[in-house]
């Protein structure tokens, strides 16, 4: 029997800054929604950072994790960061205003857990080596596919390539099936 499939993407983004008094607001969400509606959210961001170098990585990861994901689907989070969270174990930077960590208590150990119980596959893509600590520490509790963003790949061709790889993955265990 012939397996037809139709590819039915869905796309969401959460964008988050820090903890006050150092950000404007910890995160902001669009569920998901179409490519275009979820572009229009990208385009109106606006870029901002905080009082010091970390950021609220944690809570972004977390509310992530709190979207609408379909049972049935192929579930990608596509991290697209510049800064590790809050917390010494993360970073090697003295800039940090919370170096014991998240200052509303999250961790990465119960983030990472409940992004590996919904069995949503973690890609990060960067473009710096701030995040190695942050990467190490991660992969303690989930698998993490690292992409490093540079003049040789775009951002579009990094998504594009895991994108791919999925559906090949996903083909292949339904071949199995």
């Amino acid at each position: 029997a012939k397996i037809k499939s139709k590819c039915d993407f869905q796309f969401s983004v959460v964008d988050y800054r820090d903890h006050e008094p150092e950000g404007d607001y910890v995160y902001h969400k669009c569920d998901f929604t179409s490519h275009t509606v979820a572009m229009q959210y990208v385009l109106n961001l606006k870029s901002g950072s905080g009082g010091d170098f970390p950021e609220a990585v944690l809570d972004g990861l977390d509310a992530a994790c709190d979207l609408q994901w379909r049972d049935n689907a192929d579930r990608l989070l596509f991290h697209i960061l510049d800064a590790p969270p809050h917390g010494r174990i993360y970073q090697t930077t003295n800039a940090d205003k919370w170096p014991d960590g998240c200052p509303c208590g999250k961790t990465a150990q119960s983030v990472l857990h409940k992004m590996k119980n919904k069995k949503i596959s973690y890609h990060v893509l960067h473009c710096t080596n701030h995040l190695n600590k942050m990467i190490s520490e991660f992969k303690n509790y989930i698998d993490v596919k690292t992409l490093k963003i540079n003049d040789k790949i775009t951002f579009e061709d990094a998504i594009a390539k895991q994108v791919h790889q999925q559906l090949i993955d996903t083909e292949i265990t339904l071949r199995k099936t």
